[in-house]
Order: structure tokens, then C-alpha cells, then sequence
């Protein structure tokens, strides 16, 4: 027997993610400031009169940022609920690199986003 909150269908998972983001977006400050940087990235395309050759790749790329600080929200959600908040470099450390991850995901998304509207 499947546990509860396993779900099968597509459209549960579709619901799930809704939900999922929904949280991220409420509670995580950075989930709508990518959201924005998106919007301002593909509206920067529309105005330079970019074509959807351009404009596809550049909303794709900026996504990289967001879903990985999605990743990185909920990674250090269950670090914190299982451990506590209680300091423990090993934790310290893994949070390190959890940030160093995102970042890199916001010089590769937005860096070439930028130059995908500017070359």
C-alpha cells in the first residue's frame, strides 16, 4: 500500500507543484525576485524586438536561477526542520554550497540570458 501523500496522477503532481512553488514564493524572498528578473529579462527582449528564436532561449535560461533556488529553499527547509538550529559547521558548510550553486546558476542563467539580448 502507497503511502498518503504519494500521487499518481499527472494532475495531482501538477497540483503539488503549484502548491510547492506557491509555498516557495510566500516564504522565500528570493522566489519573487527571479520570478521578476524573468519577466524584466523577456520584456528587455520584446522591446529590442528580439524574435522567439531569442526570446524562448532567453526565458529557458533565466529559469536555471529559480529552479535551483527552489532546490536550494528546499533542501535547507528539511536541514532546519530535521536539525534544528543548532550550529554545526558540517551544516554551515552545506549551506555554503547550496549558495555557492544558486549563484553559479545566476551568472550562467542571467550572464547568458544578457548575452543572448545584447550580441
Amino acid at each position: 500500500m502507497s503511502t498518503p501523500w504519494k500521487n499518481t496522477g499527472l494532475l495531482r503532481k501538477f497540483l503539488n507543484s503549484c502548491n510547492g512553488f506557491r509555498v516557495a514564493f510566500l516564504t522565500e524572498k528570493a522566489i519573487p525576485q527571479e520570478c521578476l528578473t524573468t519577466l524584466g529579462l523577456v520584456a528587455a527582449g520584446w522591446w529590442l524586438d528580439k524574435d522567439a528564436e531569442v526570446l524562448v532561449p532567453v526565458f529557458l535560461l533565466s529559469l536555471l536561477p529559480l529552479s535551483l533556488e527552489l532546490v536550494n529553499s528546499a533542501v535547507e527547509t528539511l536541514i532546519d526542520s530535521h536539525l534544528g538550529a543548532t550550529y554545526r559547521e558540517d551544516v554551515r558548510r552545506t549551506k555554503d554550497m547550496l549558495s555557492a550553486s544558486v549563484f553559479v546558476s545566476l551568472w550562467i542563467g542571467y550572464g547568458g540570458s544578457l548575452w543572448l539580448l545584447f550580441r
